[in-house]
């Protein structure tokens, strides 16, 4: 299992979010290894913690993700264990449930 990422660092988290987002920290992975782990960071009783979220479909690392004005995060791209990945998910974190949406045309 891995850690939570980067436990000594500070993130800014954007006014439209009451949480910050970390996908598949890449800074655990090596060049061959993928992740599904997901993680979140907010308020929990009070005091700033980092919780896992539900998994990605694809294992990536390399990719980028956006925190949508919908309070949804969209993961694109990056590399699988063997590829560069054109797929992307939406996660809905009041569900906590990752889906694929369209991919992209090119990776």
């Amino acid at each position: 299992m891995l850690s939570p990422p980067l436990l000594n660092s500070t993130y800014n988290t954007p006014q439209t979010s009451s949480c910050g987002f970390c996908p598949c920290h890449s800074q655990h992975l090596s060049s061959s290894s993928t992740s599904h782990q997901c993680y979140q960071f907010g308020l929990i009783a009070n005091l700033e913690r980092w919780t896992i979220t539900g998994s990605m479909i694809y294992g990536r690392y390399y990719h980028t993700s956006s925190l949508l004005t919908n309070g949804k995060v969209l993961v694109a791209g990056g590399m699988g264990s063997s590829r560069y990945l054109n797929s992307t998910e939406l996660y809905d974190p009041s569900t906590d449930v990752w889906t694929v949406t369209s991919s992209m045309s090119y990776t």
